[in-house]
Order: structure tokens, then C-alpha cells, then sequence
């Protein structure tokens, strides 16, 4: 257990060099997981040459990592996959600071990890490849993978069928390649001729669930904001994981370089509920599995897409104490689907990304913020 200590200038280096600050668990020994905790920290400074150049902990369940500044730490990996991250990976981190990290693959910022009341600022990766196997698996922000719940580490990485994003900040974020610089889904389920005593038994992915989250501002080489790619199998068939954004405002992402900027993949593999895709560049490009409740330019076939609209959200503003709120006369103003855990006080998912209740009458509004009279109080846990 590390309390209200200062872990810096530290390196693990070599074929195991996994968390560069803080490392809580590798390898088959197992160890309490009450007793891996981390809180009120600061890890700065430190490098892994292989996963988590700030902290990794292999998602162990019990496990705490809370109430942290993690800054200007390195993964320096470069082989893809499982490594990466250069603030944490393989964590369930919340309530905390995770900017100015990088990475060569994965996120930059945080990788396989579940995040919640998190802030993800101007974390980057350095990875500039295009194309092939070594462009594809590169985040700024948050790199959220479900490969490797099918590979040997299946039994050190419980949680990857399931990960969250959660009353999250996204902001800043880079990478100069094809991938984008806020989060990553990557359910890419490889063929059984790559890899194939890793990927030969790949039948899901990873089921991420995004909610209360604002990710804005994030920059790439093609896909600025949001990228959400599957893959097939050639003997297990199609992914059927499903990636999932509830009351979440994607806005202001661009590319550095490109012709297209995709929200996902031609696969049609997300689920977007009361959220706000807009003002990306080439939002023309933006394609949905599903869309509910929710608020984009390609949203106008409302048969297909029900309680849908298209039309300027309408923000208070985009920097300040205001950003990314509505204005009374927003067509997102109480334009969302109610769901039960949004009246459960218990539940971190109850309140909007400001710390306000997520619905006080019949509807909540459409966005990471619900819609208010006086404006908002941004709470940077």
C-alpha cells in the first residue's frame, strides 16, 4: 500500500519491464489484492520499457489505484499488442490526474484499464507507422483492447471483457498515426494465420461502456476523437462485442494529417444513447451501429434511428466553466432515454460529468452534461 507518497525518476527495464513507478502484480504469483492499493500519489517521471510506465497492475480484482497525479511517465515498447501504456495499464484507476504520459503502442494515457472520474490530458503516442499490424493498435488517450482475453495472459487480465470509461475527461490527446487520439476500442479479432496460437480461439472482444464522458479536442493522423474497429476471425467468426456511449459529448476532435476522420469503423460497431457526436472534422464520415436518443450530423433517418436529431446542439461554449454545456434552447435539453441507475445515488453514473444529478424530472438531457439554469461547475476530481 502506497499513501500520499511522491514515486518518481524510477525504470524497469528489460523483457519484464512492467510498471515503471508502481508495478502490483506479474507473473503467476498472486498476491491480496486488498493490499494493492495506491492513493493520493504522485507518479511522475518514471518509464517501463515495456507496459505502464507509470503503473501496472494487471486489473486485479480489489485492487485500488485512487486520488493520483500520474504525469510525464513512458512505455517504450514496441512490440504490439498487450504493452503499452505510459500513464498506467492494466489498472482500475479513479478519481484521478493522468496527463503529459507517453507511449510508442497502445494509450498514451491509460491502456486496457477501466478509468472513472478521470482526468486524460495531453498524454500522446509517438507511434507514426500508417498502415499494417504496426499502425493499428496506437491511442492518445485511452487504448481499450479485448485481445487479451484470448491470449496466454487470458488468466492476468480477468476483466478484459468488460471495460469502463466513466465520468471521464478526454481532452488533448495526440497521436500522428491512423488511429485516434482520444480512445481506441480495439476488438480486432485476428485470422488464424497471424498469431495463431494467440488469436486461434477469439469469439468476442471486448465490451466497453463509455458513460458521462467528454472527449474533445483530441488530434490524430486520420481518426481524431473516437475509433472503434472489429475484426473476423476465419474460424471463430465475428466479434460480437459491442462498444457503447451513454450521455457522452464527442466534439472538436481533428486530424493532424488525412483525408478521413471516422467516428468507427465501416463495421457499423457502436451503440451511441444520449450522446453528442459533433463538430469533429469530416463528421460526414460518422457511421453507427446503433443510435438512440443522440445528437450527430448523419443522424437525420430518425425512422432508423429514434428520438434522434441532427441539428446544432447548441453549447454554452467550448473553453471555461460552461464548455460543452447546453443552452435552453438546445434541441439535447432533456432529449435522452431514462435508465434506473441514473435515480440511484449509489451508482457514479447517476451524476453528469459537472457532480449533478443525471436526471431530476422525467428525462435526462442528451451529453455529458445535463442541461442547467446556472451553468456549470466543472469538478476535476
Amino acid at each position: 500500500t502506497l499513501v500520499r507518497c511522491f514515486v518518481s525518476e524510477n525504470v524497469c527495464g528489460g523483457a519484464k519491464g512492467y510498471g515503471g513507478g508502481v508495478c502490483g502484480y506479474h507473473g503467476a504469483k498472486t498476491y491480496d489484492a486488498s493490499m494493492l492499493r495506491v492513493y493520493d500519489c504522485v507518479i511522475s517521471n518514471n518509464a517501463g520499457s515495456v507496459s505502464g510506465g507509470g503503473a501496472y497492475f494487471a486489473i486485479i480484482s480489489g485492487s485500488t489505484i485512487s486520488d493520483n497525479v500520474c504525469t510525464n511517465n513512458t512505455a517504450s515498447s514496441q512490440a504490439e499488442g498487450i504493452n503499452g501504456g505510459g500513464g498506467v495499464s492494466a489498472c482500475i484507476v479513479s478519481n484521478s490526474v493522468i496527463c503529459g504520459n507517453t507511449t510508442y503502442f497502445g494509450g498514451g494515457g491509460a491502456h486496457a484499464s477501466w478509468v472513472v472520474g478521470c482526468v486524460i490530458s495531453n498524454n500522446s503516442s509517438s507511434c507514426s507507422a500508417t498502415g499494417g499490424a504496426s499502425g493499428t493498435s496506437v491511442c492518445g488517450g485511452v487504448y481499450v483492447t479485448g485481445r487479451t482475453a484470448f491470449t496466454p495472459y487470458s488468466t492476468l487480465f480477468p476483466f478484459t471483457s468488460e471495460t469502463r470509461i466513466e465520468n471521464c475527461l478526454i481532452v488533448g490527446n495526440r497521436t500522428a498515426n491512423q488511429c485516434p487520439g482520444g480512445i481506441f476500442v480495439d476488438n480486432q479479432v485476428r485470422d488464424a494465420g497471424d498469431k495463431a496460437a494467440d488469436w486461434k480461439n477469439c469469439t468476442a472482444g471486448v465490451n466497453c461502456r463509455i458513460v458521462n464522458t467528454l472527449v474533445a479536442g483530441n488530434f490524430a493522423g486520420t481518426r481524431g476523437g473516437v475509433c472503434a474497429v472489429q475484426a473476423v476471425n476465419e474460424e471463430a467468426g465475428a466479434s460480437t462485442a459491442l462498444p457503447t456511449f451513454v450521455n457522452c459529448t464527442i466534439a472538436d476532435n481533428g486530424m493532424l494529417s488525412g483525408v478521413v476522420n471516422r467516428f468507427t469503423s465501416s463495421a457499423k460497431n457502436v451503440r451511441l444513447v444520449n450522446s453528442i457526436v459533433w463538430n469533429n472534422t469530416n463528421d460526414t464520415y460518422n457511421v453507427f451501429g446503433s443510435a438512440q436518443n443522440s445528437c450527430a450530423v448523419t443522424l437525420s433517418d430518425t425512422a432508423s434511428y429514434p428520438g434522434c436529431v441532427c441539428t446544432n446542439p447548441k453549447f454554452r461554449g467550448r473553453s471555461g466553466a460552461e464548455a460543452y454545456g447546453l443552452k435552453a434552447n438546445s434541441p439535447c435539453r432533456n432529449g435522452g432515454v431514462a435508465f434506473g441507475w441514473m435515480r440511484d445515488p449509489e451508482d457514479v453514473r447517476s451524476r453528469d460529468l459537472a457532480g449533478r444529478p443525471r436526471i431530476t424530472g422525467d428525462t435526462p438531457s442528451m451529453g455529458a452534461y445535463e442541461y442547467s439554469s446556472v451553468g456549470l461547475i466543472l469538478l476535476l476530481r
